[in-house]
């Protein structure tokens, strides 16, 4: 999975397995690599809001601040 936050944030590479997460490329350069099954867009406020608990990932998805490419499924494990 991929996860954009915006123009002043930056680009990660998540992988989602059987629970678990793993970063794969730390956003701090160039494109993720290739072969991200979901990519998730959002603000990099909506990214903040939801990693200080002030916004759930379900509001920030009922809300629509964040958009999704691909499946649904990598998105909904994390």
């Amino acid at each position: 999975m991929e996860l954009e936050t915006g123009e002043r944030g930056g680009r990660w590479m998540y992988e989602v397995d059987d629970g678990s997460i793993r970063l794969v490329n730390d956003g701090n350069g160039g494109s993720a690599p290739a072969g991200a099954q979901s990519t998730v867009h959002m603000s990099t406020e909506t990214w903040l809001a939801v990693l200080s608990e002030d916004m759930t990932p379900a509001q920030a998805m009922q809300g629509r601040h964040v958009t999704v490419e691909g499946p649904m499924t990598p998105v909904t494990l994390m």
